[in-house]
């Protein structure tokens, strides 16, 4: 028999099943997650450190940033100590923006009204994985779904898969950079 775990967040008063559902990003130094905040979701950062002699973690204090315009975020790496990727929600379609978490800015990257998911990224490459909404077939109720990935530097997406009738999700990406 498995259970459902319900989360709560005491700080907003929010009590919530899908809360973390989106699931977390982990680095070697970050855990990187967004949460609901009232109409809004919120991107937290918990940076972290584990004593090998000691066997413990050591978290340091939870950061928050939220922007009004963005209503939903969701699949959030850190890309680097000060910027993060995420795939937000902004009037109902999605767009991979870029986060400089000093300044507290956030920067659309990708533009139209596709639906975009499954945000992965690869220190080794430095290039952003993730699943792209294309044209819908007449014949069926789903959208065509392909592989894509992002360079940083350019801002070149380039199509990793053309395969119709087949949703193409979750690239996942080996420490050295090759998809798998």
């Amino acid at each position: 028999m498995t259970s459902k775990q319900f989360t709560e967040d005491k700080t907003f008063n929010n009590e919530s099943f899908e809360t973390f559902q989106k699931g977390a990003s982990l680095t070697e130094k970050y855990i990187v997650f967004s949460v609901k905040k009232s109409a809004t979701d919120e991107l937290r950062i918990i940076p972290y450190s584990y004593d090998g002699k000691k066997k413990k973690f050591r978290f340091d204090e939870e950061l928050r940033y939220f922007w009004k315009s963005i209503d939903r975020i969701q699949d959030a790496v850190m890309i680097d100590n000060q910027t993060v990727a995420f795939i937000g929600y902004q009037e109902g379609f999605s767009n991979i923006y870029l986060a400089n978490l000093e300044k507290s800015s956030a920067e659309k990257i990708t533009k139209g009204q596709a639906h975009y998911s499954d945000l992965e990224y690869s220190p080794a490459t430095g290039l952003l994985y993730f699943s792209r909404e294309g044209d819908r077939d007449p014949k069926y109720i789903f959208y065509d779904r392909n592989l894509f990935s992002l360079d940083l530097k350019t801002r070149l997406i380039r199509q990793l898969t053309n395969t119709s009738k087949i949703i193409e999700v979750q690239p996942r990406i080996s420490k050295d950079g090759k998809t798998r």
